[in-house]
């Protein structure tokens, strides 16, 4: 019937076709026949077999976008947590809270410089 590749016997080309345009999957011939997807496929290309589109027979139709709806979004409630004085600060709230005391230190220090600066040059003019 077909022209197939050299090690392909004509009764398992023959095979392949039949159980192809019967419907089967080349994955499902492959299987069946003992042989690769890739030899499967080749010989019914070459037998001029016309393939048909991937994926399962009832995905040609598209399904209608506009009957899908999502569900609602339904807020999450979230537990109340009480802010109580007597709730002990974590280590890195302590780390946190000391780095701000630091920088605050050093942009004191900062500042006295500077009042520092203009306070000595206001004394060398008057001189």
């Amino acid at each position: 019937m077909t022209t197939a590749s050299p090690n392909a016997d004509t009764s398992v080309v023959d095979s392949i076709v039949r159980a192809y345009q019967g419907g089967a999957s080349i994955r499902a011939v492959a299987l069946e026949v003992g042989r690769s997807y890739g030899f499967v496929q080749g010989a019914l290309t070459r037998a001029g077999v016309t393939m048909r589109r991937r994926g399962p027979a009832g995905s040609v139709t598209p399904h209608p976008v506009a009957a899908v709806t999502p569900p609602p979004k339904v807020p999450r409630e979230r537990p109340a947590v009480p802010a109580s004085p007597a709730t002990p600060q974590t280590q890195s709230t302590t780390q946190t809270m000391t780095k701000e005391t630091t920088m605050a230190k050093k942009d004191d220090k900062k500042k006295d410089k500077k009042a520092d600066k203009k306070k000595a040059k206001k004394d060398k003019k008057k001189k």
